[in-house]
């Protein structure tokens, strides 16, 4: 009785089998927490080396250079493309201010 009212939910609201056996699954084991979106995004993602050293130097020649002028020159002189957030990040871990 469960599984043919479960099948014509799926069917209903137009959810593949596999999906909403997976979403069943993480409901049972997490309560309505399980529900709820998350992101797939990796939380650590690898940045070459490299970029950090490049920066590094660039930032120690001088100082003034903010992080906009610092995705320019990246991308102009090196290929890199990174955002201004990415070196503003590396700038504050790294302590290269002023």
């Amino acid at each position: 009785m469960f599984w043919e009212s479960y099948r014509l939910t799926y069917h209903h609201f137009g959810i593949v089998r596999k999906t909403s056996y997976f979403y069943l699954n993480r409901s049972q084991g997490q309560g309505l927490i399980g529900l709820e979106y998350r992101s797939s995004r990796p939380h650590n993602v690898r940045r070459p080396t490299d970029i950090l050293g490049i920066v590094k130097k660039l930032r120690k020649a001088n100082l003034a250079l903010l992080k906009y002028k610092l995705v320019i020159i990246l991308k102009r002189d090196y290929g890199y493309s990174l955002s201004p957030s990415s070196i503003g990040r590396i700038i504050t871990r790294h302590n290269l201010f002023f």
